[in-house]
């Protein structure tokens, strides 16, 4: 997460782990370039360098009917098994993000994003109520 001056904070994916969690002077290594809107997809495009390699970025929004959440374990956790464990805080909330990836890799962006929305649609038919069977017409009902 990226803290920008009077606005919310900016969400990163970058192509990577990165095994720090807690604050760092992100601004002094990772600054990210706008470059115009992208051509026939959502959002604008934006590159940068990060330990020396190009990356190349595009905004990405949260789809219809979903919510963004930064989330935190409360409490010290010394793996992502006890992480999993503890609750968790509501720290920050978007409805865009930047998706990065390595400046020669613009299919993993648009695959990404494809499974963003495809995960979207998959998750609605999961956690939709299903409508109540009509018992008058439903052959599986006893009727006695």
């Amino acid at each position: 997460m990226q803290e920008a001056k009077g606005s919310a904070p900016m969400i990163h994916r970058l192509p990577c782990t990165i095994h720090h969690r807690g604050p760092g002077a992100i601004s002094n290594f990772f600054q990210p370039q706008k470059l115009g809107e992208a051509k026939g997809a959502e959002g604008d495009e934006y590159k940068a360098n990060f330990r020396g390699l190009e990356l190349k970025g595009r905004t990405v929004s949260i789809p219809e009917g979903s919510k963004g959440l930064v989330l935190e374990t409360q409490g010290d956790c010394l793996s992502a098994v006890e992480a999993m464990k503890k609750p968790l805080k509501v720290v920050g909330r978007f409805n865009k993000f930047l998706t990065w990836d390595f400046a020669l890799s613009v299919a993993g962006q648009e695959q990404f994003h494809a499974g963003m929305n495809d995960w979207s649609a998959i998750a609605k038919l999961i956690h939709d109520p299903l409508p109540l069977p009509d018992k008058e017409n439903d052959p599986n009902q006893n009727t006695k």
